[in-house]
């Protein structure tokens, strides 16, 4: 298992120091990679629904929202060792050969330490106010998928699908990971998971309990069986939250809380459950110092144990 550290770069609570403190931590303790969300505005007012659990999004608590490709750029260049990944960037909202070219430039400049995860994403009114294509977000999503993995492996490439059309052009520089950036689609539901079976990718999870977990891993394999793809190795990314401190049984599975031996429990039912990259919210909501000394004591007492 891969433990990886999500930098809250959004929400009132969202600074520069909360964001550079958590990845110099993520860096310097060991974890494998950072991660960063996405969305460019926050309507004043929409009707669009939050789809996961967990999280009240309002103008208020969404206004501040650090774009992810600048935010990992910064920090590509102020750390040595963690990947740096999107949480994931919402794809349809953007030119795609702009995202790909900034993903690839990114990736040559830090050493092949950059990960892709796409979603299709959710607010209608974002979209709207955009300009961009709210109805056929999932298919457009594919066909962004499609042009990425075509000229992230290919110099001279071109590509005609129904919503995008590109004609042969020259494409460099090239990422340093041969075939691309490691890709996740985004999202619980079958869509997503048959999405990411489709093209081969890992499967990108959001606060689901590790019988979820399981479930969807079932579906994954048997989706990459039906588009004639017959590895069973899959990979499958969880975002959770993580805080010590006294045991809440109310809290849903997936925000593992109380002491080591509990945290630890949590943690190996995910890694049973098929999990292979565990990314925490260290101790969400409150003081950075505090997320900071919870990842020292995780990667101490849980993380150094788990590391493949």
């Amino acid at each position: 298992m891969r433990f990886g550290v999500h930098l809250g770069n959004f929400g009132p609570a969202a600074s520069t120091h909360g964001i550079v403190s958590l990845a110099g931590a993520a860096d310097r303790l060991g974890y494998a990679s950072v991660w960063a969300s996405d969305h460019i505005v926050t309507p004043q007012q929409f009707d669009s629904v939050y789809p996961y659990p967990g999280t009240v999004f309002t103008p208020d608590t969404a206004e501040t929202v650090f774009e992810p490709i600048a935010t990992l750029a910064y920090l590509a260049g102020s750390t040595e060792h963690v990947t740096v990944g999107t949480s994931v960037f919402i794809a349809p909202q953007r030119q795609p050969l702009v995202a790909a070219k900034q993903f690839a430039t990114l990736d040559a400049l830090c050493g092949g330490r950059v990960e892709v995860g796409l979603g299709a994403g959710w607010m209608r009114e974002e979209f709207d106010i955009l300009g961009a294509d709210h109805r056929h977000r999932g298919a457009i999503l594919d066909e962004h998928i499609e042009l990425f993995q075509r000229v992230w492996t290919n110099t001279r490439t071109e590509y005609h699908g129904t919503y995008v059309e590109v004609p042969e052009v020259r494409f460099g520089p090239p990422p340093v990971r041969p075939g691309g950036p490691l890709l996740s689609v985004g999202g619980n539901g079958d869509v997503s998971i048959d999405r990411a079976a489709r093209y081969g990718v890992g499967w990108h999870s959001f606060r689901l309990t590790p019988d979820e977990i399981m479930a969807g891993r079932g579906r994954y394999l048997a989706a990459a069986h039906r588009h004639g793809r017959t590895s069973d190795e899959v990979r499958i990314l969880l975002r959770c939250n993580v805080s010590y401190g006294a045991a809440d049984p109310d809290r849903p599975a997936w925000f593992l809380s109380g002491d080591t031996e509990s945290i630890a429990a949590g943690v190996d039912a995910y890694r049973a459950a098929g999990v292979t990259d565990l990314i925490v919210s260290p101790e969400p909501g409150r003081p950075v110092d505090e997320g900071v000394r919870t990842l020292e004591r995780l990667a101490d007492e849980i993380v150094a144990e788990r590391v493949r």
